[in-house]
């Protein structure tokens, strides 16, 4: 599924996504959500990106959130899928909005 832009997102955020997208899939990441303020529909300008990756190799983690941090105007937030328990877990799978997800 390629990136869906999300209608309410602005223009500076649409483009973070992008780059940031364009770096995990050099990643071969299955899956990446968007949740939190962002997702909401609640963001601020100065709002961050909460990312949620499923499938991205562990060895490769590190290297690909700094590359995702040197990419982005905004503060960026990714958390593995795998490593979320409890409450935290369930507010993704509750408002995290798909942007990408291998075929």
């Amino acid at each position: 599924m390629p990136y869906q832009p999300i209608e309410s997102l602005s223009e500076s955020m649409q483009n973070d996504l992008s780059k940031i997208l364009c770096i995990l899939k050099r990643y071969d990441v299955a899956k990446v959500s968007l949740y939190g303020s962002v997702a909401r529909g609640d963001y601020k300008d100065d709002s961050d990106l909460d990312i949620c990756i499923e499938g991205l190799r562990d060895d490769n983690f590190f290297i690909a959130l700094a590359e995702c941090l040197m990419a982005s105007d905004h503060s960026v937030s990714i958390t593995d899928f795998k490593n979320t328990f409890g409450y935290f877990r369930e507010r993704i799978l509750k408002e995290g909005k798909i942007i990408y997800e291998q075929n």
